[in-house]
């Protein structure tokens, strides 16, 4: 089956910074993503969420404590009170004054300097209005062929298919990490929904090359074998500098 081109003005493989370039900055911040930008990176990874009160921000967690030590869902907080919050994993960098950024600060910022792989954090059963907006911030500055979508939940998938930018590529991401269902830990979820990438955790990799044919494939998960004995799409990685 034909797949979605991903990337194609990248050499392979291309290097993503994982939560942009987290070596001494804080994660998801646009600090990171500036160190990024400046330092020749090709792309990030980051992590999407919708706030209550309708807007895409770009943090891992749904539970606040471990990033802005408060606690609090991002899903049930507005905007007004999620960009008070300062995020560091401790007091030392809380104290830089990092703030959680929103999806459309990044991509407003280095839209010509970066591409993304936008991971969706829904909920168990995915919210349309994430995918809404995420699509319109998406078109808003032309990001189209820069941009990918991941998921560990193909339910997500399977909605940014519906109602999503049909021509950006999707891809599955699947680990034996906690919180990941058993079923969906191998790479099962590509069952449930036609992805164009397979994004598997590094230690995976030999489990998973019986079934890579016929997609992209991003590695993810430090360490990072080197010289890999794989050769996929691209890799993402804490320290993008070791690839480049």
């Amino acid at each position: 089956m034909n797949r979605r081109p991903l990337f194609p003005d990248l050499a392979r493989p291309f290097v993503l910074s994982h939560r942009g370039n987290m070596n001494g900055n804080i994660e998801n911040s646009m600090e990171a993503f500036q160190n990024c930008a400046d330092n020749g990176v090709q792309g990030v990874e980051l992590d999407v969420h919708l706030c209550l009160t309708g807007e895409a921000v770009v943090i891992h967690d749904s539970d606040l404590m471990r990033m802005t030590g408060e606690g609090g869902k991002v899903e049930e907080l507005s905007w007004e009170v999620l960009k008070k919050r300062r995020i560091g994993k401790d007091e030392e960098e809380r104290s830089l004054g990092n703030r959680i950024p929103l999806l459309e600060d990044v991509i407003s910022s280095f839209s010509s300097s970066l591409y993304f792989d936008i991971e969706l954090k829904p909920k168990t059963i995915p919210s349309p209005s994430l995918i809404r907006k995420t699509s319109a911030i998406i078109k808003r500055y032309g990001m189209e062929k820069k941009v990918m979508i991941s998921s560990f939940n193909p339910l997500a998938l399977i909605l940014w298919k519906r109602l999503g930018i049909k021509e950006i590529p999707t891809g599955l991401i699947y680990s034996e990490g906690e919180g990941v269902p058993r079923f969906l830990q191998h790479g099962n979820g590509r069952f449930l929904v036609n992805c164009d990438v397979l994004k598997p955790h590094s230690s995976l990799l030999s489990l998973s090359r019986k079934f890579l044919k016929g997609h992209h494939v991003l590695i993810w998960g430090d360490p990072i074998p080197s010289p890999l004995d794989y050769a996929p799409d691209g890799i993402i990685t804490d320290f993008p500098q070791s690839f480049m």
